[in-house]
């Protein structure tokens, strides 16, 4: 029998598997140490780095695999990111809407029912609202594998905030447009060509920080 890892060695070896990205690793790992999990997800809080989003896609599909032999603690883990959406969360989890979409793109036969809790997060009563950039990143991750996810809800949530002025939410509907191959009406287009204002993206498995504009050319959208 191996001898048990410290907490410290375990951080280590995680954290070079995520570097690497090598799920394999994190799995090998998780097996002998069910707090790997745990672990990913402390580097998921920075998302202006690259590091942070592997660690994300690593944590989802780590939840998505856990679901196939137990899916009671996937589903709690699942649980408590939406609770970390929560407004009376003492604890904001930022990439809660990202890590979610990532595990339901690998396994949607299990955790399909978190679709409409997402959807059901886009909706706010002040106009502002911190997570949709990640809930519109993580719908369309869902439905580029999945394409029977597409309804009408997603798409008006998609197309809102294409006509928002925050530039993060036009920036991942942008993404998303061109992820699912969405018309992206023509008046739309005409404002996003004069819109300089500039956004941090993930796309193409790097961080990017472009305007608005040369983001929608960059993507062939205008």
């Amino acid at each position: 029998m191996r001898p048990e890892l410290t907490r410290k060695e375990i951080k280590k070896l995680t954290l070079t598997c995520i570097k690497n990205n090598d799920f394999e690793g994190i799995i090998a790992l998780s097996k002998r140490d069910t707090r790997v999990l745990s672990i990913i997800i402390t580097y998921t809080y920075d998302k202006s780095t690259d590091l942070c989003w592997t660690a994300i896609n690593l944590a989802g599909k780590l939840i998505a695999y856990i679901g196939t032999y137990d899916l009671k603690r996937a589903k709690e883990r699942l649980d408590r990111l939406v609770m970390g959406m929560n407004k009376r969360s003492y604890v904001v989890s930022w990439s809660s809407p990202e890590i979610i979409g990532e595990a339901v793109r690998e396994n949607p036969e299990h955790f399909e029912e978190y679709i409409p809790i997402l959807i059901a997060f886009s909706r706010s009563d002040t106009g502002e609202n911190i997570f949709l950039a990640g809930i519109i990143h993580a719908l369309s991750r869902i439905i580029e594998k999945h394409n029977k996810y597409l309804s009408g809800g997603v798409l008006a949530i998609i197309d809102g905030a294409l006509k928002s002025n925050f530039p993060e939410w036009v920036a991942a509907s942008l993404i998303a447009s061109r992820r699912l191959n969405l018309h992206v009406d023509e008046n739309i287009i005409n404002d996003i060509k004069n819109n300089s204002a500039t956004a941090s993206v993930y796309y193409k498995e790097h961080i990017r920080i472009l305007p608005i504009n040369e983001l929608a050319m960059t993507l062939s959208l205008t």
